[in-house]
């Protein structure tokens, strides 16, 4: 019974990544020039390029979150590009803060912080997984 809630609980973290993922995604692929205008960096090609790969991600991370056996294929390659993500945003923080809005170095930081409680959920849930799992053999 605990192994089925800790799934769910897997599932549900991913689902929330993958819609996460998907609004961020439209939102950059549908408004590059205000992302270019207001938080800065990066040309509107950019903000494109990056909206079509989070899209991707997206979808990837639904499927996966659909089906037990992915989970259980790819869910801690979900949690080790999570915590990818997180670390990319703290070095572009770190080294290209200057090239950034106040709005723009808030909205990566916040990201990374979501980011970072969607990995510790996933990251908890898929090892109590492992542990229930490995206490029954």
């Amino acid at each position: 019974m605990t192994q089925v809630k800790n799934r769910q609980l897997l599932a549900k973290t991913l689902y929330v990544n993958a819609a996460l993922s998907l609004l961020l995604a439209i939102d950059l692929i549908l408004f590059p020039s205000w992302f270019a205008a207001k938080v800065g960096g990066l040309a509107t090609e950019v903000y494109i390029g990056l909206g079509i790969g989070l899209a991707i991600w997206a979808v990837d991370v639904f499927l996966v979150a659909r089906s037990p056996a992915w989970q259980d294929k790819f869910s801690k390659w979900i949690v080790y590009l999570d915590w990818a993500w997180v670390l990319a945003s703290v070095l572009v923080v770190a080294v290209f803060s200057s090239s950034f809005s106040g709005l723009g170095l808030f909205l990566i930081v916040a990201i990374a912080l979501a980011v970072t409680i969607l990995a510790l959920l996933e990251q908890s849930a898929i090892g109590r997984n492992e542990t229930v799992g490995s206490a029954g053999v």
